[in-house]
């Protein structure tokens, strides 16, 4: 080759190699071949460079893409914004724009949030007086497009290595971060069926507002709304139907109650409000508060109408936090739902130190059975001849520091708490054991043993097991055995209750029915049972000889006893007159002061042999 074609080619390569630098920034660009000799090398060298290029800009921008990443520089001097093409999607412009030159201002009116113009402007403000420190600390914030579309972006920024008063920066678009974060946010803060505060935003706000009458020097108050027996009420219905009533009763709630209120669901048909009123506005929004439960809701082509009790209870600047607010409205709503619900209650002092004994004496009657738990034996005897015919077992608790707490203090929580199964089934152990031994001992002479069950038992469906498997333990005879039951315990569930008497009555156990008379005593039922002996309660026994209508229905009572074959014991007998009227009336057996009060187990010996 002579050295002009040589000279020729290699102007061309250069030519060549200028216009292929000179569009760095595009890709496809090549140098022409075929080129022999080293020229022909050094061009397919930097091709196959070209193409690695290439397919690394591909791959960044794959990346980028992937993830959210958009990039734009700020001119601090001039305040203009550089996006290039690639990224005007990301920072707020519509896709496929070319890349753009805009004045920071348009910028701001064209792609940023207007909550968040103000907030971007100013730190662009302080990057430029500040030498672009304040800058790099980055900015997060939203843009909005043509479309209204809102991206959240979260910027970090770099000065330019050589030109330092150009900021470099790079937007992330975290939107679906931003939208799982106010979500988890919103779970942990609000309902999720009714969208109203839970219970932590509410204590909260609680908080705030006590704070905040610390300074204005008003009192602060807190009421809560329960809808009475809504549990059963959902447990007849099912929970969809019962989710639907709740939507609708909220909605009427906070219909109901002046604008700007906070409301909140605490329970499951507990709802709380926080209120600053006068006497007079608390009052009046109690009584809506009862309104708005009664308001009848649509059912299925029906109505229902619920109610619901209202506690409320208010604080002082600086007398109690939160959490000790909302406990003395819890107080007294319990208190309004043991008055029959339908009402209103107020917090009261004393009130609420009862309901803390009642606590503290359930955690302590969680720990009492059986060590602490103790039977006493009264007497019951024929009312002709005084001679001892059985005992009905009475459970005591001797609490280590009350010394013998009441039955009636201590039974009620048992039942409410549950604590009643455990309590009856080692009276049950108990009782039956010490028959066993005076059937060992005395044979058919042995006196009965009356043992009371709860209403709480009966609901269980393996009380007849039990009752069978603590009668093999102990050995006792089940005709020594009358178990007495109240009547609610007949009312609940009749039938089940009537199939469960009969498999027992099967094994030779008496039934005893307890307290007669002073429920809803339908003389239709008894008929339908398995009981054989009737008890006549205490406060009808008191009035004999005092109240003539009440010795009337004494007296309808043992006769109606006797014309379905039972036999009718008298409690609480404490003279010798009440003795002698209920003889008169046909009473076969009674139990009271007159003959023994409850006595101890070592007690009970004495008694016997005296009998």
């Amino acid at each position: 080759m002579s050295r002009r074609s040589l000279r020729g080619r290699l102007r061309r390569f250069i030519a060549d190699l200028a216009s292929v630098t000179s569009g760095a920034g595009s890709t496809g660009r090549r140098l022409r071949e075929p080129l022999d000799g080293e020229i022909g090398v050094v061009a397919h060298q930097l091709n196959a460079t070209l193409d690695a290029l290439d397919d690394s800009r591909r791959d960044l921008a794959d990346a980028r893409n992937f993830a959210k990443l958009g990039f734009w520089h700020l001119d601090l001097d001039n305040m203009r914004v550089h996006i290039p093409a690639e990224n005007t999607a990301v920072v707020g412009l519509d896709t496929g724009l070319p890349g753009q030159d805009l004045d920071f201002t348009e910028y701001l009116g064209r792609c940023v949030h207007p909550e968040d113009r103000d907030r971007l402007r100013a730190w662009a403000e302080r990057a430029k007086t500040s030498g672009n420190e304040e800058g790099e600390r980055g900015v997060d914030f939203r843009t909005v497009n043509a479309a209204g579309e809102v991206r959240h972006l979260s910027s970090a920024c770099r000065s330019h290595p050589v030109e330092r008063r150009i900021l470099f920066l790079v937007a992330r678009d975290v939107s679906e971060l931003r939208r799982v974060e106010d979500e988890l946010l919103r779970g942990n803060l609000y309902d999720p069926l009714t969208g109203l505060p839970n219970r932590k935003l509410l204590m909260e706000r609680l908080a705030s507002r006590l704070a905040h009458t610390g300074t204005s020097g008003k009192s602060c108050t807190v009421a809560i709304l329960d809808l009475d027996r809504f549990g059963a009420v959902k447990a007849s219905i099912g929970r969809e139907v019962g989710e639907r009533l709740l939507l609708g009763l909220v909605v009427r709630l906070v219909g109901a109650l002046p604008p700007g209120t906070s409301v909140g669901r605490l329970s499951y048909h507990e709802f709380g409000v926080l209120l600053d009123d006068s006497p007079e506005d608390i009052d009046e929004i109690a009584r809506t508060l009862c309104a708005v439960a009664r308001t009848p809701l649509p059912l299925e082509g029906r109505e229902l109408v619920l109610t619901g009790s209202v506690g409320i209870a208010s604080a002082k600047p600086g007398e109690c936090l939160a959490e000790e607010l909302l406990a003395r409205c819890e107080s007294a709503v319990f208190h309004a739902t043991l008055r029959g619900g339908d009402v209103v209650s107020y917090f009261d002092e004393e009130r609420s130190r009862q309901a803390k004994d009642r606590v503290d004496m359930e955690m302590d009657l969680g720990k009492a059975v059986p060590d602490q738990m103790e039977l006493h034996y009264q007497p019951i005897v024929h009312l002709s001849t005084g001679k001892l015919a059985g005992f009905e077992a009475l459970v005591r608790w001797r609490h280590p520091e009350r010394g013998l707490v009441s039955p009636v203090l201590f039974i009620p929580i048992a039942e409410r708490s549950g604590i009643i199964h455990d309590i009856g089934q080692w009276v049950m152990e108990e009782a039956m054991g010490v028959e066993a031994d005076w059937q060992r001992r005395m044979g058919d002479a042995a006196p009965f043993m009356s043992i009371n069950l709860s209403v709480r038992q009966f609901r269980h469906d393996d009380l007849s097991e039990r009752i069978r498997e603590t009668m093999l333990r102990t050995g006792a005879d089940p005709r020594g055995i009358k178990l007495e039951i109240t009547e609610s315990a007949l009312t609940e569930d009749p039938q089940r209750v009537a199939e469960l008497l009969e498999r027992l009555c099967s094994t030779g156990l008496g039934f005893s029915l307890d307290d007669f008379g002073t429920g809803y005593s339908s003389l239709g039922y008894l008929s339908r049972f398995p009981v054989q002996t009737l008890k006549v309660d205490k406060s009808f026994v008191d009035e004999l000889g005092h109240d003539e209508k009440q010795t009337r229905i004494t007296s309808a009572i043992v006769s109606l006893a006797h014309t379905l074959g039972m036999e009718v014991v008298a409690e609480g007998i404490e003279t010798e007159i009440q003795r002698e009227r209920l003889l008169a009336l046909g009473c076969e057996y009674g139990q009271g002061y007159l003959f023994s009060k409850p006595l101890h187990g070592d007690k009970v010996e004495e008694f016997l042999s005296r009998s």
